[in-house]
């Protein structure tokens, strides 16, 4: 919430390219400028097979471990 009040209305501009992909992976974006002990991290879920739901699982702490550096 510290975050959200003192930046008050600000908005985000993404230019994204979207295109079919072979296999399973995880997108991770940093900036060139910024703090990097404030990270935003916006995933899906999106690991699943043709016979599964793929909500049956959480996959978040591997995206999160994923984004590490």
């Amino acid at each position: 919430m510290e975050l959200l009040n003192t930046v008050g209305n600000a908005g985000v501009i993404m230019n994204i390219s979207v295109g079919d992909v072979n296999g399973v992976g995880n997108i991770c974006a940093d900036t060139q400028t910024g703090d990097k002990t404030k990270t935003i991290l916006v995933g899906s879920h999106s690991d699943s097979v043709k016979e599964g739901s793929g909500i049956d699982d959480n996959g978040k702490k591997r995206m999160e471990g994923k984004c590490r550096k």
